[in-house]
């Protein structure tokens, strides 16, 4: 049996043994870059990214060490749009601004949602971005 208890996840094991399990925010923290915790801005982000290792599975490619990493390189990543694929160049500022701004205009045939933020907007998620 699961029961999720004061934020901590119980189980009741089949030889009657109660665990609990949770997590451990020191250890949580220091296993980041940056602050630790993402903002509110970049969370609009990762609604789709995220800031781990990409796998297989993943819904986006991760954006962490994304500063001036060469453009759909991201090698376990295995659904990049085609328009991704061929595009030249690295996530320097100006090409993520220019992505984060108008996907579709930046890269004709993105699959990468418009978002509908300022330009001073993203410039803190991307300055936000250059400490992961």
């Amino acid at each position: 049996d699961i029961a999720l208890l004061d934020h901590k996840i119980a189980l009741l094991t089949d030889d009657s043994f109660l665990i609990f399990i949770e997590v451990d925010q020191r250890s949580l923290q220091r296993n980041t870059k940056g602050n630790g915790i993402p903002s509110a801005k970049l969370s609009l982000c990762l609604k789709c990214h995220h800031l781990g290792v990409t796998n297989p599975s993943s819904m986006a490619p991760s954006l962490r060490s994304i500063k001036n990493k060469k453009i759909g390189s991201v090698i376990m990543y295995k659904k990049y749009s085609e328009a991704l694929k061929g595009k030249e160049g690295v996530w320097s500022k100006d090409n993520l601004i220019s992505f984060i701004l108008e996907p579709s205009k930046f890269m004709p045939g993105t699959s990468m949602p418009e978002i509908h933020i300022t330009k001073t907007e993203v410039e803190e998620i991307i300055k936000e971005l250059w400490k992961w």
